[in-house]
């Protein structure tokens, strides 16, 4: 059974020993704080929030905490969401899928999981050759949603950053550079997030064959990767900057091969085989690597 709020402060507060003096100071007056302790009074976010603060947690682990050390269903599905990292990971895009859909027979009115869950059955269906337009039909209510929006946060950032291939190049590539910006905004978070639009912009412009442009967005991604030690977008971002630089580097392409080989993502391996001789092909052909 979930704790109540009062019933949570006062565990955290118990266990590590802090006085009702110190986690009240500034905020509320000390009775006040047994009140709400003992489920007496309620405190307004407001206060909430200051009084989390003083215990030592986020407001994350506090409510994680409450749920008996369990995230909700909805917590759950949008950590495996963020945490997808590839759209061949079929396994996990079934088991989201078959979360949402459990979710929703109980809440059919979250917009966010519902989209989530047309996002996994799209994923699902391209990596089961369904064609483009049936796709773009399942998807395309999403975009109506968010077009609209004035600002992107971190959940929709999430979700575009996974229906950026029904759009056009052109389109792609707009709504990666905006996304880009919003995500400035979190500049020590949102990491992979960060990563991966950078990765998609890079690709989108390597289509276009400006590799120029493409390598600038490839080399802010290399200092995040290194940054937050994610060796699997190490080894993408590395190959991709190994095809944009001129002449190319087939040391620092091997290296990238060499990383996912080395951590044994197989299904990365076979996509970015793929990638590789298409891009490598054309190069040949204008004579860049000569």
């Amino acid at each position: 059974m979930r704790k109540t709020i009062g019933d949570t402060i006062k565990y955290i507060r118990v266990n590590k020993q802090y006085s009702q003096k110190n986690v009240s100071t500034s905020i509320i007056s000390r009775t006040s704080l047994s009140k709400i302790e003992n489920n007496m009074l309620n405190p307004t976010f407001a206060k909430l929030i200051p009084i989390i603060n003083n215990l030592d947690v986020d407001f994350d682990e506090f409510l994680y905490i409450q749920n008996n050390f369990k995230y909700s269903e909805k917590k759950i599905i949008i950590n495996l969401f963020s945490n997808i990292n590839f759209n061949t990971d079929i396994a996990n895009l079934n088991h989201l899928l078959k979360l949402c859909t459990t979710y929703l027979e109980k809440n059919d009115g979250d917009t966010i999981i519902n989209e989530i869950r047309l996002i996994a059955k799209a994923l699902i269906q391209l990596n089961s050759n369904h064609s483009i337009d049936e796709i773009r039909l399942t998807i395309t209510p999403i975009w109506e949603r968010l077009s609209y929006l004035d600002k992107w946060f971190g959940i929709e950032l999430n979700i575009i950053n996974n229906i950026l291939f029904i759009f056009d190049i052109e389109t792609s590539i707009h709504i990666c550079t905006r996304a880009i910006k919003e995500l400035q905004k979190y500049p020590n978070s949102k990491m992979t997030l960060q990563i991966a639009f950078l990765l998609n912009t890079s690709f989108l412009l390597m289509h276009k064959a400006d590799f120029l442009q493409a390598n600038k967005y490839l080399n802010s991604a290399l200092k995040k990767c290194e940054e937050i030690k994610r060796y699997d977008l190490l080894s993408i971002t590395l190959i991709r900057l190994a095809i944009t630089n001129n002449p190319l580097d087939l040391t620092l392409l091997e290296k990238g091969l060499n990383i996912i080989r080395s951590i044994g993502l197989d299904e990365l391996l076979s996509g970015i085989q793929d990638e590789i001789c298409s891009f490598i092909c054309p190069l040949k052909k204008r004579g860049i690597n000569e």
